[in-house]
């Protein structure tokens, strides 16, 4: 009697499931059943990939001869929405229909050689997006983990005699911020670009007042160095053998579904402490951002497609053997200026790096800073032309530090006219309030 009583719940759940195996028919009785009974359904497909390289989709697409009518997937919300077009050739035509047979949004592009490519942009042109998917053939796995082809690589190698070193990260559809550092000139720069599938990246300084313009260019083929060639608008060129010393999957959370989406890229380190402590600052953005999400309470109509979307994304400032600094750059769609928090963790004792763990207790350095910042701020060329640059400085400030090989830098938050702005505070400046044992003493002159 008592092996039949705990046996009955596991027969049941078995019963239970098999139940719903039946109510729910499979995805491509649902598409068969989406042509009328005078069409001849020449085949359906199963494909997978992603929007905008983030947004795990699948499709499952009908086709009769000319027709084309499916079913979209949003893979982590279960959300299906109704597709229907055409296919002519390898040219394809959808439109996503909501849930009253209204366009929400459409699809154009090629199924071509088991590959869909297309873009897809919602009925009033106002948002767009790039969708990458493969035919999913019988006994394929999906690939659910975003972050998949998301890294941050940190390189070291020589230049002029001295150590210069290079941190990419690899965000979405390729995009590549980093920094460069030479110890020839001990000068950190910003850089951005591009990396193709094939592994060939280019990439540019971001301006700063009075310094030149840095090109780099080269191939990641080999997972472990790789040989960049720059050049620079004086007239400068050479080339840096890099080899990788340390590479690092980007962490990543997504989610979409008719009215609302986020990504969230962020850093992983070799310290657990660091990584706990990252974790614990996205996981409180992600509870804001569903908190925001459901409390805007919106219907699902055509103008209502996708309009509440939010990302956060990582910018590494600097990568020793100590210290890992950065921001997280918050956007989102409901809420007014851009929002950024930053990080400057001690990758050896785990803890972040407070102004208490760099300076003396009589220096008070967010009154330093701020005069620092007031000093500095009209040798920036925009200062003397643009009355409302100067009023965005002066009420913004830098409110982001960053620690760094050459100095501690100081950053605004994002404006969408005048951008990020920027300055570096050399630790000669700085060399009196400073603690001798702090985290930065080793850059410190």
């Amino acid at each position: 009697m008592f092996q039949h009583n705990k046996l009955l719940p596991i027969l049941l759940f078995f019963a239970s499931q098999s139940l719903q195996a039946q109510l729910v028919p499979p995805r491509d009785s649902l598409v068969r059943s989406m042509f009328g009974p005078q069409d001849t359904v020449q085949w359906v497909k199963g494909f997978e990939g992603r929007l905008d390289d983030v947004f795990a989709l699948d499709i499952t697409l009908g086709y009769d001869g000319k027709n084309c009518r499916g079913l979209l997937q949003y893979r982590q919300s279960k959300l299906d929405i109704k597709l229907d077009g055409t296919l002519m050739g390898p040219v394809l035509r959808l439109q996503e229909k909501d849930e009253n047979g209204q366009a929400s949004a459409y699809i154009n592009g090629t199924l071509n050689e088991g590959r869909l490519s297309a873009d897809w942009i919602n009925y009033i042109n106002s948002i767009g997006g790039r969708l990458e998917m493969k035919e999913m053939k019988p006994g394929t796995e999906k690939t659910d983990f975003c972050g998949n082809n998301k890294w941050v690589n940190r390189y070291t190698g020589t230049w002029k005699g001295k150590p210069a070193e290079m941190v990419l990260e690899r965000l979405h559809d390729g995009a590549l911020l980093g920094q460069f550092w030479n110890g020839a000139d001990n000068q950190s720069e910003e850089i951005k670009g591009h990396i193709e599938a094939n592994g060939n990246y280019t990439l540019e300084s971001i301006p700063k007042p009075g310094k030149p313009l840095l090109w780099l260019d080269g191939t990641m083929q080999n997972a472990y160095s790789t040989k960049t060639n720059w050049s620079s608008s004086n007239g400068e060129m050479s080339s840096i053998d890099f080899t990788l010393k340390e590479s690092n999957t980007l962490g990543c959370t997504e989610y979409a579904d008719f009215l609302s989406s986020y990504d969230i890229l962020y850093p992983s380190t070799s310290c657990p402490a660091c990584n706990t402590w990252m974790e614990q600052q996205i996981k409180g953005w992600v509870n804001r951002t569903k908190s925001a999400i459901q409390g805007k309470r919106l219907t699902i109509l055509p103008a209502n497609r996708n309009v509440l979307r939010a990302s956060v994304w990582p910018e590494i400032s600097c990568w020793t053997d100590r210290i890992f600094s950065g921001y997280f750059n918050y956007t989102d769609t409901w809420s007014g200026p851009a929002q950024a928090q930053h990080f400057n963790l001690d990758l050896q004792t785990g803890k972040p790096i407070t102004f208490d763990d760099l300076f003396q207790k009589s220096f008070d350095a967010k009154t330093w800073f701020k005069e620092y910042a007031r000093k500095e701020s009209p040798k920036n060329p925009k200062f003397a032309n643009d009355t409302g640059f100067r009023e965005w400085i002066y009420n913004a400030g830098y409110p982001l530090f960053t620690l760094r090989r050459d100095g501690i830098k100081i950053s605004t938050l994002f404006h969408p006219i005048y951008g990020q702005q920027h300055l570096t505070i050399p630790y000669s400046e700085l060399i009196p309030y400073l603690l001798e044992d702090s985290p930065v003493a080793e850059y410190v002159k």
